[in-house]
Order: structure tokens, then sequence, then C-alpha cells
């Protein structure tokens, strides 16, 4: 099992690095390597992948209401679920 520490980037392809929370290992960021910003949620219309995420991680996503603001956030991830997350963004 994997363990991941605060502040922690993980490189997952061209496109995404995941980003574990500076404060907290549960807080977990999906980056875009293009931007270096937080990915917004609306992206999720034009990428499968992130589509997939979306569906899947709905219950750790914090989302604020307002959609224009609405990024790739998570709180309360466990390492498995972290895990998860790269490993679905690596593979589609």
């Amino acid at each position: 099992m994997t363990t991941f520490t605060k502040g922690q980037q993980i490189i997952i392809d061209r496109s995404f690095t995941i980003s574990i929370g500076s404060f907290d290992t549960g807080d977990v960021a999906i980056i875009s390597n293009f931007t270096g910003q937080f990915v917004m949620l609306s992206s999720a219309k034009k990428s499968k992948r992130l589509r997939k995420v979306k569906r899947k991680f709905k219950s750790n996503l914090s989302i604020t209401g307002d959609k224009e603001f609405d990024t790739f956030n998570f709180r309360f991830m466990t390492n498995t679920r972290t895990q998860e997350l790269i490993d679905m963004l690596k593979n589609g």
C-alpha cells in the first residue's frame, strides 16, 4: 500500500498532476499540467477520464455550489481511495 505525504505532487501524465494537501493527506486535487491550475469540474464534459472520476468520487468532491469556480478538489480521501484515483487517471 502506498503512503502519501503532505504536499506531495504526483505526475500522472502530460495532462494531470495529483496534489496531496499540505495540511491533511485526505485533501487531494487534480492540477492541469498545461495551466498549473486546479482542473474545473466543467472539464468533465470534454474528458471521458474526468467524467469517470467525477462519477466514482462524487461523495468526496468538495463543491461550493458555484459552477464557475467548482474544481476537482476532494476531501476525506484515504490512501486507498487516492490510489484508486491515480490508477483511474492513468488508465482512463
